[in-house]
Parts: structure tokens; sequence; C-alpha cells
């Protein structure tokens, strides 16, 4: 809906839907007809979040009309309905204040931008573990991480002496900060000094940091533990609990690699482009890596209908524990599913034998919903590395597509592939092999069903 194509009565009435089905006032005080004579820029300036709210509400109402909403337009307008009656202004950059200090950022691995505040007290003592929130303070912000995404997606600079709010975790990655916290926590009693191991907030102690990235972490203090009364506020505790069974779901198309930067999400947003040209609704996700916002983004403005990942179920990384992971993963996929969607797009951040890669190939029930791979790598070599671990986890029938490796000789590359590994190659760029690569998992699809029901 763009507001300037209606006129002030429509405008009006388009209003009054939205603020029936959020149950009170989009705008504070009177909104008079001047108000709505305004253009979709004074809006989009002025009031941005708010009018994102309405246009997304009239969505929900417009896919619910002729019968009863599905579970996900139910949930949608649920919280929808929440961040209003939170009180809270749904402006980024709204002022948040917890026991006396003022926060200038929540990382983006808390993942509720609908979650009150109030009543949360700080325990100044205790025991960080894995998915608990903690107030920190930053003292040295010229470290390898300089920045911290927040909430909404966007990186914010570090001053020191700012007030953040991170959470306790790990990353075991072989690209930037390797580090974590010890198995029986992080004692506050004993070192109140993190690093920042990501830009989605993770803290722990940095092991490693490769010299590119000055092999010195970003320095916080840690003020204490966000708690409800005396108990910590985990991750977990802000979404209801995980599943233990993965139910019927959408075909998955899983986007692999040798690493990070080898162009996966690059591939995954030029798919999701084409399969949203065929009239397919998509669900577009992360499987794997440290839940950074940005990526998650790309994919729902490639055109994902809906798109959550791992934090938004309570797991702040993958490097994780498997009996941590393969629940939380399957409560993931079950929540992009009460959408309905078509298809879905599962991205798998950093290369595959990390980051609990293997144990969601190796789980029968994930493994199984897996109907196409499309693995990116930076030379031949890392496909056929790849392609072997592909098959000792049992996928060696699921159809596979590789993509054209950044700045590599096209040609050569092609010719190569060809004679020592057979298997399709694509350019990720080149709109019509995208187009052939995803009717070529269409027919993939449908003949696997065809099978099945045999």
């Amino acid at each position: 809906m763009k507001m300037r194509e209606f006129p002030v009565q429509e405008k009006r009435s388009a209003l009054q839907q939205v603020e029936a089905a959020l149950g009170q006032p989009l705008f504070k005080g009177e909104v008079t007809d001047s108000f709505l004579e305004n253009s979709t820029e004074y809006f989009r300036k002025w009031h941005k979040p708010r009018l994102r709210v309405a246009l997304e509400t009239l969505h929900l109402l417009k896919e619910s009309q002729g019968g009863d909403a599905s579970p996900g337009v139910q949930q949608r307008l649920r919280t929808l309905r929440d961040v209003m009656r939170a009180g809270q202004d749904v402006e980024p950059h709204t002022k948040i204040e917890i026991a006396g200090h003022q926060i200038k950022v929540v990382s983006s691995n808390i993942r509720r931008n609908d979650l009150s505040w109030e009543g949360l007290s700080l325990v100044e003592t205790g025991v960080g573990h894995e998915g608990d929130v903690a107030l920190a303070e930053v003292v040295d912000p010229t470290g390898s991480t300089k920045k911290i995404e927040n909430i909404y997606g966007r990186d914010e600079g570090l001053v020191k002496g700012d007030k953040v709010l991170v959470v306790f975790g790990h990353r075991h990655t072989g690209t930037s900060e390797y580090g974590g916290i010890p198995g029986d926590g992080w004692d506050l009693n004993a070192e109140r000094e993190v690093d920042l191991l990501a830009h989605g907030g993770i803290v722990g102690k940095a092991e490693s940091i490769p010299a590119r990235m000055g092999q010195r972490a970003t320095k916080l203090r840690v003020l204490g533990l966000l708690a409800k009364g005396d108990t910590p506020l985990n991750l977990r505790d802000l979404f209801p609990p995980w599943e233990n069974a993965l139910n019927s779901s959408a075909p998955i198309i899983a986007f692999c690699g040798t690493g990070a930067e080898v162009g996966k999400t690059t591939t995954a947003s030029a798919l999701i482009r084409e399969l949203k040209s065929r009239g397919l609704k998509v669900a577009a996700t992360k499987v794997a890596g440290t839940g950074r916002y940005r990526d998650l983004l790309a994919l729902r403005d490639a055109g994902a209908d809906t798109f959550h990942d791992f934090p938004e179920v309570g797991l702040p990384s993958t490097y994780t524990t498997p009996e941590r992971y393969i629940p939380a993963i399957k409560t993931l996929i079950n929540k992009l599913n009460e959408d309905e969607p078509d298809i879905i797009v599962a991205e798998f951040g950093g290369d595959i034998i990390e980051a609990n890669i293997p144990s969601f190939f190796q789980d029968a029930e994930l493994r199984s919903a897996v109907k196409a791979i499309i693995h990116s790598s930076g030379d031949i070599m890392g496909m056929e590395g790849s392609l072997e671990h592909y098959r000792e986890w049992g996928l060696s029938s699921v159809p596979t597509f590789l993509t054209q490796p950044k700045e590599r000789n096209p040609l050569g590359t092609e010719t190569r592939v060809k004679e020592h590994i057979g298997l399709p190659l694509f350019d990720s760029l080149n709109t019509a092999q995208v187009s052939d690569v995803v009717t070529q998992i269409e027919t993939a699809i449908l003949q696997q069903e065809a099978d099945r029901k045999a």
C-alpha cells in the first residue's frame, strides 16, 4: 500500500482496520485529515516504524480474509499486538534503562524487539552460562570487532563507557574470533572482563584472532546478569520450549560452502528471487553460525515471505552441543513451516564441518527434508572434498549443484568440474542459469514426491 495513491477517507479506513487489529491507536493524539494528507516520504521519514507496523498488519489481515488465518499469521498479529501493548515507542532508537543503567545497544542475538524491559533486575555476582544475557560496559572498543549489531540489523559503533546487552556463548570459527566460555560457565566473582566474539553480541574469552583482525579482542566489563528476581535471564526464557521432533516440512534447499564469503548468501538471494517470480511462497533461514541478523535480512530483502533463524528460538550460536543444537533447529524449522511455505531456503554459515552442520545432516529427520544442495567453494579441490562429506552423511541421492567460484576463470573451472566431478556448475549472477537450476530442483522434488507415493 502506497499511502499517496489513496484519498484521505481510504487512508482513514485502513488506519481503523489496523487499530482494530492491534487493539490500540497507532499514532499518539488525534489523527486529522491534514495529517493523513502527508506524502509517503513524510511517513517514511518521521513515522517509519509505525508505517511498517501498519503495512504488515494490513498484509496479514488480507491474508486472513475468506477463512481462518494460518497459525503463522495469527502468531505474527499477536506479536504486533504485544509490541504495541508493551508501551514501547517501537522506534529503533528508543532509550532503554535497566537497573539505573541507560543501554546504548541491545545486541541482535537478543532477537526480541517486542520485549518489555520493565521488572528486570541486575545480579552482579554469579555464573554466566551459554545464552545468559548480561549488561556490559565497553572498556576498549579498538579490538577486532569494533561494532555490535543491534536488534534491527544495524551495526552500531562503540565508545568507551557504552552500556550494551550481550550474550554469553561460543564461536569456534576458522575465519574470525575463536573462543567461548568454560563448560561450567563464566564466574563473575573471578573475572568480569570479557571479549566480544561476534558482531551479534556473543561474549566470552577469545583464544585466537586472525592477524588481519589485529589479534586483539574488543574488551567489555560485565556489570551483571539480567534477571527476573534472582534468576538470570537466558535466551531460551524468551521463547517457547524446544521441540524434539520435526513436523511435516516444506522441501529444504540447503546452501552450503567451504567457508565464509564464498557466495552462499548471494546465491541464496538469487534463487529466492527466481522462486518468487514463479509464484512460490518462500521461507528463509540460517541454520548455522553466530546469528548475525544481516544475512537473514539479505534473504528477506530478496523476497522471502517468512524469515527466522536460530536466535529466534533462543540459541545464541550453533557452536554448541548437538544435544542443544538439534532440538533448537527442529523448533526453528517447525516455526518456518507454520506459515505454510512452498519451499525453505536454508543457509549454512561457515564451512560444512563446523558449527554443528554435520549434526544437521546426520539427523535422519532433518536430512530427509533436504531436497537439494547448492554448494559454493573457492576452488575445485574444495568442491571435491565437500562432496566426500555429503556422501558420508548419506546425501548421495540428493541433487547437488555447484556455483562458479568467485574471481576464477569460468571456462577453466567449468572444464575441470566436468572432467573430474561431473556435477552441474552454474553462475549465481546469471539469471538464465539460476532459472535453469530452479527448474531442475522443481523437477527433482516432483519426482521424489511421485516416488514416495508409488
